[in-house]
């Protein structure tokens, strides 16, 4: 989710920041959130599927 924030705050301290890739960034910060909800310790396939794809981001 960091890699979200910091897209959004290079776009924001740009002079004419594109909306559209600060809400795709927080749309996807709200979608890890509640992935992130869901997910159990002890869930093996939920923290293989969790760590593939932990590289997925910006």
């Amino acid at each position: 989710m960091g890699a979200y924030s910091a897209v959004i705050a290079t776009e924001e301290a740009k002079a004419a920041p594109d909306e559209s890739v600060i809400e795709a960034a927080r749309a996807a910060q709200n979608r890890l959130a509640r992935e992130r909800e869901g997910l159990r310790s002890l869930d093996r396939e939920q923290i293989a599927a969790a760590r593939a794809l932990r590289g997925a981001c910006p």
